[in-house]
C-alpha cells in the first residue's frame, strides 16, 4: 500500500528524546494508515532500539524499525529512502518532533498534491530555556501552487526542517547523500533542485527544531572537532554544482543553489579562522582554500560575496597575503569571539 507520506528518522543514541519523537506521530488509527515513520536506528549504543521496537511491534502499518550498523546520518537517508512508500518523503531528527495536529493536516493536504517541493514553516525550540519561536525565513507561505521555479522566490537557504519532496523525484535523480559524515543535511537540502519544476508552500507549523542540546553537531565545539567532515560536505557541494551547473534550466534556481553552496564554503574558512592554534588552522584553511579553488573558481569567488563584510575583508586578506596574515587574524578572531 502506497503512503502519502514518509517520515525518515535518523535515530542515534538518542533515548532520552526518541518517545517525544515518536509520541508526535500518534493520532487517530485513519490517520496513520496515511503515512509511515521509518526509525533508523544507526548503530546506537543506548535503548534506542529497544523504545523504537516497541512503536514498532504496536504500531506496524506505521512505525518501521530499521536496525543497522553505524553509518553516519547519510546512510540514514540513503536505507529510508530505498523502501519508502510514501508518494513523499521528509526527514525528522531523532531528538526533534512534530506538531500533532499541524501534522496531521500537513498529511491531508499532500493527499492531493502535486508539486515536487512543498515548503512549511517550523519551530525552534531552545532546551535550556524552554523558549518556542517559529521560522518561516520571510517566505510567502501562500498556498499557491507555483508550476515555474523562476516565479519562485527563495528569501533565505532553506532549512532540512521546512523540506518535503516527492520520493519520486528523489529516485529519479538517484539521490545517494555521502555516508559516514556530520552536517550530510546540506546536501539534502541542495542536491535534488535542479531538478525542481514545481512548488508549494503550506502555511502550517510542523517541525519542532531542538537547539541547546548538549552534544548537537552544530554546537561550535563540534564544528572544530568535525572540521574535516564539514569541509568534505562543502567541497563536494561546490564539485556538485559544477557538475549541474549548465544543466540548471532556471536562471533563478541556479543562482540560488550557487548562493548556498557558497554559504557553505564561506561558513569553513569563519570556523577556520576561530579555531584555536593546538588544532592547527593554519594548515588546514591552507589546504581548503588550495582545494576549493581547484574544484570550483565560481563557488571560491562567490565566497566573498556570501560573507558578511567583516569577513570578506578578513578572507581577502588571508588570501592575498598567502595566509602569512593568518596568524595574527586568527588570534584577533579568538580573542573577540570567544
Amino acid at each position: 500500500m502506497e503512503k502519502i507520506l514518509t517520515i525518515s528518522i535518523a535515530a542515534y543514541n538518542v533515548e532520552n528524546f526518541i518517545t517525544k519523537t515518536l509520541d508526535s506521530f500518534i493520532c487517530d488509527e485513519k490517520m496513520m494508515k496515511l503515512f509511515e515513520v521509518i526509525i533508523v536506528n544507526d548503530g546506537s549504543k543506548d535503548n534506542t532500539n529497544l523504545i523504537s521496537k516497541r512503536y514498532a511491534d504496536k504500531y506496524p502499518d506505521t512505525f518501521i524499525l530499521l536496525d543497522k550498523e553505524n553509518g553516519g546520518y547519510g546512510s540514514t537517508i540513503n536505507s529510508s529512502l530505498a523502501i519508502a512508500r510514501g508518494k513523499y518523503y521528509k526527514l525528522v531528527d531523532g531528538d526533534d518532533w512534530v506538531d500533532n495536529a499541524q501534522f496531521a493536516e500537513f498529511v491531508i493536504r499532500l493527499e492531493n498534491e502535486s508539486a515536487d517541493i512543498v515548503l512549511t514553516k517550523y519551530y525552534r525550540f531552545n532546551e535550556p530555556d524552554g523558549n518556542i519561536e517559529i521560522i518561516s525565513n520571510d517566505m510567502e507561505y501562500n498556498e499557491i501552487f507555483i508550476n515555474d521555479i523562476e516565479k519562485f522566490t527563495f528569501s533565505e537557504n532553506l532549512a532540512m526542517h521546512q523540506i518535503t519532496y516527492k520520493t519520486e523525484l528523489l529516485r529519479k535523480i538517484g539521490m545517494h547523500i555521502t555516508e559516514k559524515c556530520f552536517y550530510t543535511d546540506f546536501e539534502y537540502n541542495i542536491k535534488p533542485l535542479p531538478y525542481i519544476r514545481s512548488v508549494n508552500a503550506y502555511n502550517l507549523c510542523v517541525y519542532v527544531y531542538r537547539i541547546g542540546r548538549e552534544g548537537q553537531s552544530v554546537q561550535r565545539s563540534s564544528w572544530f572537532k568535525n572540521i574535516e567532515q564539514g569541509i568534505t560536505v562543502s567541497t563536494n557541494l561546490a564539485a556538485y554544482y559544477e557538475s549541474v551547473k549548465k544543466d540548471i534550466s532556471s536562471e533563478k534556481m541556479r543562482k540560488y543553489i550557487r548562493k548556498a553552496v557558497s554559504d557553505s564554503t564561506k561558513n569553513k574558512y569563519v570556523i577556520l579562522t576561530s579555531m584555536p592554534k593546538d588544532m592547527k588552522p593554519l594548515d588546514k584553511i591552507k589546504l581548503y582554500d588550495k582545494k576549493l579553488k581547484s574544484i570550483s573558481e565560481e563557488i571560491y569567488q562567490y565566497t566573498l560575496d556570501a560573507a558578511t563584510p567583516k569577513w570578506r575583508f578578513l578572507i581577502k586578506l588571508m588570501r592575498n597575503s598567502g595566509f602569512v596574515l593568518f596568524r595574527p587574524i586568527n588570534m584577533l578572531v579568538r580573542n573577540f569571539n570567544p
